[in-house]
Formats: structure tokens, C-alpha cells, sequence
């Protein structure tokens, strides 16, 4: 058989989605050419290496185990860059350039493919700007072509692949400016995507999808704007296209063609779901009631319409993905409805879904967990605009700010060197679980936990006095103050804390569900919804009774064979129904817990495993005038994303650019006292040049200079 034969055959395979067998005869027609130097051998050469890029690409998007993937996706990379190599050599200008076009283009969508599934963050950093400088090659190829009228549409796809990179590249860093810089990338390969899409036919479906990411980059823009009226003009813009988007599909929709009509349905559910998120964050912003009521129901009539239309599509993969994001925005109109008990089951069946199997975990074990996290939890629309506080160094403010030096991150520090010596330990004594150790030595723990901490105290002496001291002096540090606005807290990811403990679990494995409920980044058209932005708890406090403490300061008591404990939780705003809600269903969940630990004749370390959910959330009572919240996360001390700071002798999680989250900066009375001799008014102009958002204040709350 000819070698063209063998490609041709190939080719039919390949359209029959028999990619096994397609690789079979392009592997023999390789044979048949290998070693030869001819212009036509070289043309079949690289027909053959194209072809084989294609099968190795299309596999993997079939395969759903990850490692699979990438090594599918490495194959493919391979036989494109041999594709390109043989490419190069071929003698006629324009079918050089047109071979290259190709290789280019399936060489940019490898590498951004395998950045979306790569965890490791230096791999994904290097794979993207390879994906980057191929699309960039593939639209400088398409401008030396000579027929540019006949390559319109694979610009219009070079340049929304480019922006997928910039996307993608800005999620991943935690600077603001950049990622503002990056999304500002990816809108203007967006708008000349739209541009280009304009010339095609028939153009209506490029039309609707270029709408559709200039709305989604305008939005996830406005989540990093602090400026509120910078921020309600970005959402009016992203609306403005979503609603293009809307107007185009319907379009689609009512065509003949049966794959029109599919992608036109898809196109409005995207569109409605995307105008719902934006009337919601609108909503969530605004001062007014009147006007935050009426765009809640908007968002509220966008998501039931995007409902109502979601089985209109017979096995769309994306379904389940799109039901889950419409759950965790539905549940907050209960919440705004007061109906408490639908919210929070509603909130709790969340929790449950995310991080346990029915079939893997004692379903008493895994009620009362989820219970103990669903009323710790404290999102957007419980915590409202309630500002809380972070209190730190003056040095470390000056880092977090980027003044004098590279701007960093905010860090969340390991819990092994907290100053409670009893931390994670207080529930388990509570319990009456105890550490199982050998008698002359201690296994370090297979996780860690790592958290930031803030506070309900804003301007709090004490906490001045505790927290952020300079050279020792106490009130010369500085207090952050955060969500004075309401805008703090991004819809976030329930499972983020908590994914190292899930993927982990018992059953995970042999039920084969690793890669179902392990972290996988976002399909590309839901991305910008799903923020790897961990989950605010508030913290309990537990107070083993004596004379010295008194009943009305522990909501609930608990009769223990060991003593009797009190748990004592803060309300968080004035409504008192809800509050009572909470303790109820603290209390229940605290005494099913019990009861399944004392009922056990073992305890397990599976059981020990399941307790690291939830055994950070609660503290000594003596701890309680902190009114502590924190974001935190459970992970090894090997985990990719923890970092080691030489400075301090300590490991960490980077967490966010500050100057996305901080309203305003408290000076301790002390913050010009110690002998670093700052200036709080050198402080505020630096401010002004580099935060012009960020409010400064000098607190005076009464406490001696330190003694000379």
C-alpha cells in the first residue's frame, strides 16, 4: 500500500473516532517514508506527524484520568514540534507557511490545554507562555499569508486562544495589578476576536462566544476593582455583552439546522447564568436596599430561566457542573427570604456532596461534620458588610503594601506555632478523643493546618497589645481592617480547605472517584465563577465549667462524663432567629458526634482523619474576646503550594494581594514609638501614591509610650 494510501485510511479512522487505529496506519506509512529527504516525502512526513498530534490530542480530551491526559497531551506536543521541525523544510513559501500555521496553532492549544490541568504553578507558568508565543507565532504566520481573506476564521481562534492564555495566567497570580494587566490581555484579543468574527459566514455563533468573553473579563475585572463606581461600570459592560450574547443565540436558535439550535440553547443558558452572576455581585454591592432587592430578583429570574432551560440539552457533559453553580447562588435567596431551615440544608447538603461518599463514610460521622461546617461557615450574605480585622507588624504591613520593597502576598501561616499551645487539640478533649502517641516519641501529623486570623475587635486594645508589636512594644502594629464595604468575600469553594483530606478518604480509591471529586480547574466557559478563594469560619469557643464562669456566657452547656462544657459563639449581626438557629444546630451536631465517638468500641484513624475538618474551628474559652474568624486550609508539609520564608523560619500558603481585600489601615498609638522611629504621616503619603483606595487612621486608644 502507498504511503498516501495509509494516510488517507488514517484519515477515515480519524473522522470515525477510531483513533487507534488511525495511529496504526500513520505509524506504517512512517515506515514506508522514514530516512527519506524528498519535497514530497518531507510533505508526507510531516502529514503523517500532524495526523498523529491529532489522535494523541483528541485521546486525551476523551480520557478523564489527569496523569492520562498530560501524558497524552506530552505525546501530542511531541509530534507537532516534529511537525513544525519538518515544516520548516519544505521549499514552498506558502505552503510553508500554511504547514507551520497548523503545527502553531495545535502546539498552543497542547500547552493550554495541559496548563489548565497542571498543578504543579512553575510547569503551568512555563506551559502557558509556550501556549502564548505559539498562538503569537500562528497569527503572524497567517498575516504572511497570501489568500488573508481565506484565513479569517482560524485568526478569529488564534486570537480567543490568546485570551484563554492571558485568562488563565491571570487567575493564577495573586498581584492585582497584574492579573488587572492580564485580563486587560485577554479583552482586547477578545474584542478583535469579535472584530474578525464580524466578516465571517455565518458569523452569528463567533459573535455570541466573543460576547460571552468580554463579558466574563469584564466581570472577573470588577471582582478586583475596590472603586465602587470604577466596579458597577464593569458589571454594566459585562451585562451590556452577555446580553448581546443572549440576543445572538436566540438567533441560533431558531434556525433549522439541529446543531444551531443546540448551540444556541447553550449560548442563553451561558448568557443568563452569566447576567444572573452579575446582577448578584451588583447586588451584593450596593448600599440600598430597595435597589439591592430588585437586582437580586434579577439575578434570582436568571438563574431559574438558565434552570428551565437546561433540560432542553440531552446529555450535555456540563450539566452538573452548571446545577452546582446555580445551587450555590439559589441557596442565598432563601437566606434573603429568612427561610433558615431551607438555606441551611441547602448549605449543609453542599458541604456533604463536596467532601464525602455516601457509600465511604458513616453517615452519622459525615451529618455531623457538615452540620459543624455549615454553621461555622460564613459567607458574603451572612457576614454582610461587618468589617473584621487582621492586626500585623508595621513591617509586614509595608510588605503586604508593596511599600519599599516587591509587593507580597498575604500568608497563611502553619497553626504549629500559634500562641494557643492547645490549638486544634480543644474539640478532641471536648470529645474525650485522645492523641493515640508512643511513650518516647511523636509522628509528626500527615497534615498540616494552616490559617490567617481575624477578628471581630476593629481598634481593639487588646488585640493592639497581643498582636503586631514592634521591638516589643505593645500598640505598634497596625490593624487591617477588611469588608467595611460588604465586598470582601468572593463566591467561594467550599472544598478548597479541605481537598487534600477528601481526595484521601477511604472509598476514594475504590470507588475510582479520585479524579470526580479531586481539584480539576474549571472548564474554560464557567472559569471565571470559580474562584480558588477559601471559605471564611468563624471560630467556637469551648469552656470547661468552674466557679469562675458563668451559664449566660456559653449559649449551649453539654452534661459530659468528663465535666460539663459550655460552647460559646458570637452572633454575627442582630438577627436573633437566625443566631438561635445556628446554636441549635451546633448543639445537635455536637451531641450526634459524641454519641457516635462513645458508641464506637475503636476509634479509627479514619474517624481521627475526618475530625481534621472541623478540629481548628474551635478554641479555649480563654481565648474568646478575639471573636476570631479565619480562612483556612489543611495540607501536607510537602504540598506544592506550601512556601518556606528563610526570614522567619517558617512555612506558609500564599494567599491574596492585599490591596484587594484591606478599606482601611489602623496605626497602633505606638507605631512611631519603637526604634525604627516611622513616621505615620510618611506612611499616608506612600499610601496615597500606591493604595489611593485604602483609608489610613491613627488610633488613639489609651495606652502608655513604651519606657525610654
Amino acid at each position: 500500500m502507498s504511503v498516501q494510501k495509509f494516510i488517507d485510511e488514517s484519515r477515515n479512522f480519524f473522522k470515525g473516532e477510531q483513533f487507534d487505529k488511525a495511529e496504526q496506519r500513520l505509524k506504517q506509512a512512517w515506515q514506508e517514508i522514514i530516512g527519506e529527504a524528498t519535497q514530497v516525502q518531507i510533505q508526507e512526513q510531516n502529514d503523517v506527524r500532524y495526523w498523529l498530534g491529532r489522535c494523541s490530542f483528541e485521546k486525551a480530551q476523551r480520557t478523564e484520568k489527569n496523569e492520562k491526559v498530560i501524558q497524552l497531551l506530552k505525546e501530542a506536543i511531541k509530534y507537532f514540534q516534529q511537525q513544525l521541525s519538518l515544516a520548516k523544510k519544505l521549499c514552498n513559501t506558502q505552503t510553508n507557511i500554511k504547514e507551520q500555521n497548523y503545527a502553531y496553532n495545535w502546539l498552543g492549544l497542547c500547552y493550554l490545554e495541559q496548563a489548565i490541568r497542571e498543578k504543579i504553578v512553575d510547569t503551568t507558568d512555563t506551559l502557558l507562555h509556550q501556549a502564548i508565543r505559539g498562538f503569537h507565532y500562528q497569527l503572524d504566520l497567517l498575516n504572511r499569508l497570501e489568500k488573508k481573506e481565506n484565513c479569517v476564521k482560524e485568526k478569529n481562534n488564534a486570537q480567543i486562544f490568546l485570551g484563554h492564555c492571558y485568562s488563565e495566567q491571570a487567575k493564577r497570580t495573586l498581584i492585582s495589578d497584574r492579573k488587572i494587566r492580564l485580563i486587560k490581555k485577554s479583552l482586547l484579543c477578545y474584542f478583535l476576536a469579535k472584530q474578525a468574527a464580524t466578516t465571517l459566514q455565518p458569523h452569528i455563533l463567533e459573535q455570541a462566544k466573543a460576547h460571552s468573553w468580554i463579558g466574563g473579563a469584564y466581570l472577573e475585572w470588577a471582582l478586583h476593582t475596590k472603586n465602587v463606581e470604577s466596579a458597577e461600570g464593569l458589571l454594566n459592560k459585562a451585562i451590556d455583552h452577555h446580553k448581546q450574547e443572549l440576543q445572538l443565540s436566540g438567533e441560533l436558535d431558531n434556525q433549522d439546522n439541529q446543531i444551531d439550535k443546540q448551540n444556541g440553547i447553550i449560548g442563553q443558558i451561558y448568557a443568563q447564568y452569566h447576567i444572573g452572576c452579575c446582577y448578584f455581585e451588583q447586588a451584593r454591592r450596593t448600599k440600598d436596599n430597595t435597589q439591592a432587592d430588585d437586582l437580586f430578583q434579577k439575578s434570582a429570574r436568571s438563574f431559574k430561566n438558565v434552570r428551565k432551560q437546561i433540560p432542553a440539552l440531552i446529555d450535555w457533559p456540563k450539566t452538573d457542573l452548571l446545577e452546582n453553580s446555580l445551587k450555590h447562588y439559589l441557596k442565598y435567596f432563601a437566606y434573603r427570604e429568612q427561610n433558615w431551615m431551607r438555606y441551611f440544608e441547602d448549605k449543609k447538603a453542599e458541604i456533604q456532596e463536596l467532601l464525602f461518599i455516601s457509600k465511604a463514610n458513616d453517615s452519622r460521622l459525615s451529618n455531623a461534620i457538615s452540620t459543624i461546617l455549615a454553621v461555622l461557615n460564613i459567607p458574603t450574605i451572612e457576614l454582610g458588610s461587618i468589617p473584621l480585622a487582621h492586626y500585623t507588624s508595621p513591617i509586614v504591613c509595608h510588605k503586604l503594601f508593596g511599600i519599599g520593597d516587591e509587593i507580597n502576598p498575604l500568608r497563611i501561616g502553619s497553626s504549629t506555632y500559634m500562641n494557643d499551645p492547645s490549638e486544634g487539640k480543644t474539640l478532641l478533649e471536648f470529645l474525650d478523643v485522645q492523641d493515640l502517641e508512643l511513650e518516647n516519641k511523636v509522628d509528626y501529623p500527615t497534615y498540616n493546618a494552616f490559617f490567617t486570623c481575624f477578628s471581630s475587635r476593629v481598634n481593639d486594645l487588646n488585640q493592639f497589645r497581643l498582636y503586631g508589636k514592634e521591638d516589643g512594644i505593645e500598640a505598634s502594629g497596625c490593624c487591617l481592617v477588611v469588608n467595611k464595604n460588604g465586598d470582601w468575600l468572593k463566591e467561594v469553594d467550599l472544598s478548597s480547605p479541605f481537598r487534600s483530606l477528601a481526595s484521601t478518604q477511604k472509598g476514594y480509591a475504590e470507588n475510582g472517584l479520585q479524579d470526580k471529586n479531586s481539584h480539576k480547574l474549571p472548564e474554560i466557559e464557567l472559569s471565571i465563577f470559580q474562584f480558588e478563594k477559601l471559605p471564611l469560619y468563624q471560630i467556637a469557643y469551648i469552656a470547661y465549667e468552674d466557679e469562675y464562669i458563668s451559664r449566660e456566657k456559653c449559649g449551649r452547656w453539654f452534661e459530659m462524663p468528663h465535666g460539663k462544657f459550655g460552647i460559646r459563639l458570637k452572633p454575627i449581626g442582630d438577627n436573633k432567629k437566625w443566631h438561635e438557629f445556628r446554636l441549635t444546630k451546633l448543639e445537635e451536631a455536637l451531641q450526634e458526634l459524641m454519641n457516635f465517638l462513645h458508641n464506637k468500641n475503636s476509634f479509627e484513624e479514619e474517624d481521627k482523619q475526618i475530625l481534621e475538618y472541623i478540629r481548628y474551628l474551635f478554641k479555649d474559652f480563654a481565648f474568646r474576646d478575639e471573636e476570631e474568624f479565619r480562612l483556612m486550609k489543611i495540607a501536607k508539609i510537602d504540598a506544592e503550594e506550601v512556601k518556606y520564608c528563610e526570614a522567619s523560619q517558617s512555612v506558609f500558603i500564599p494567599y491574596s494581594d492585599i490591596r484587594d481585600i484591606v478599606d482601611e489601615v489602623i496605626l497602633g498609638t505606638n507605631y512611631e514609638k519603637t526604634s525604627v522611629r516611622r513616621k505615620a504621616e510618611v506612611f499616608q503619603y506612600q499610601m496615597r501614591k500606591l493604595c489611593p483606595d485604602v483609608k489610613v487612621s491613627r488610633s488613639s486608644l489609651p495606652i502608655n509610650p513604651p519606657l525610654r
